[in-house]
């Protein structure tokens, strides 16, 4: 009886003080906003992906012309893709260059040096903030038709 009395004497108390306690009302106008877009995160999505120049077409462009498919290669009669991730910077620089899918490590080291000779691209955007965004591509090794005829 008396753990029944004393139970409901601290039950009792701490309600009673509950109803004492005045909870604070927040002014939200001086509240600080938080950024919604971080600048130092490496996207992986975004509202707009980077894009070299003006489209697709002038990357794909790009690698066939600056190609230099190495003579190891080439007398190996090695074809296939190199598949490497990059980071697009908030500048437009290409950075942080990976293979993720290795095809001759002669072949890897012309698409590492194909990707770092990349002109600026332009940067993707979330709400309209340039942010650093994770890309990957293959840079493609086909030899000419007239190396490879004749082989099989």
């Amino acid at each position: 009886m008396r753990y029944l009395v004393l139970l409901f004497l601290i039950t009792a108390y701490s309600v009673s003080e509950g109803q004492n306690t005045v909870s604070p009302i927040i002014d939200y106008k001086n509240v600080p906003k938080v950024p919604i877009v971080d600048t130092a995160i490496v996207y992986q999505a975004v509202q707009q992906p980077p894009q070299f120049r003006k489209d697709f077409t002038a990357w794909n462009k790009y690698l066939q012309v600056n190609l230099k498919y190495p003579d190891k290669a080439k007398r190996d009669l090695i074809q296939g893709k190199v598949f490497l991730s990059f980071v697009v910077e908030r500048d437009g620089r290409l950075d942080d260059i990976k293979v993720v899918r290795s095809l001759t490590p002669e072949c890897d080291a012309e698409a590492i040096r194909l990707i770092k000779s990349s002109p600026k691209w332009r940067p993707g955007r979330m709400d309209g903030k340039r942010v650093k965004v994770q890309y990957c591509c293959p840079v493609k090794f086909i030899l000419d038709k007239r190396l490879t005829e004749g082989t099989n």
